[in-house]
């Protein structure tokens, strides 16, 4: 009984830090997507400046 109990501990322990580890990740795709996008909407407006100031 104690065996089994432990290893459905060890289960639970590495389902959760796997979950932990896919939320983390998720997370820091959500952001460099957005510092991308980010990215190149301030060059757009850049070019946009440039392009106006210039002609």
């Amino acid at each position: 009984m104690k065996g089994s109990a432990l290893l459905a501990i060890l289960i639970v322990a590495a389902f959760l830090l796997a979950a932990a580890l896919l939320a983390t990740l998720f997370i820091l795709l959500v952001l460099l997507v957005g510092l991308a996008g980010l990215t190149a909407l301030l060059t757009g407006i850049l070019v946009l400046v440039c392009h106006l100031t210039l002609s």
